[in-house]
């Protein structure tokens, strides 16, 4: 895939950020990974270039619903793809309306992946619980 498509993980497990960072390297895709919510915007006005976010809902600092604000109320980044990313299944509606982007619910499945990749950077909505 590719395109020098760069993303930014907001995560603080380090096993599921190994995970995506790993599906992501199958993608060709150079991804960065932060993991408390207040470093998010630091690294977004740092690395311009990034266009997706994956924010767990669960971080030890904050809700995924505030990194999300966060990004929202910059206009610099009024264009980024927010997808939710977590184990909180039952939070698929909740992140809808709170106006993520998408959805992927862990563990990602890397069969499912290049395929839900491919759809999110082309605009697409993926709303995964299980693939």
């Amino acid at each position: 895939m590719s395109d020098n498509i760069q993303v930014l993980i907001v995560e603080d497990d380090i096993t599921s950020s190994e995970v995506l960072e790993l599906l992501l390297k199958h993608e060709d895709v150079l991804a960065t990974t932060v993991t408390r919510s207040d470093h998010t915007m630091v690294v977004l006005h740092q690395i311009p270039a990034i266009r997706i976010v994956f924010v767990d809902l669960e971080l030890p600092d904050a809700w995924g619903y505030e990194v999300l604000r966060a990004i929202r109320a910059d206009p610099a980044f009024a264009d980024l793809t927010v997808v939710a990313y977590t184990a909180h299944l039952s939070e698929l509606v909740q992140a809808k309306h709170a106006g993520f982007d998408g959805f992927l619910g862990k563990p990602l499945s890397s069969a499912a992946f290049p395929e839900q990749f491919a759809n999110i950077v082309a605009g697409k909505q993926v709303w995964t619980v299980r693939a």
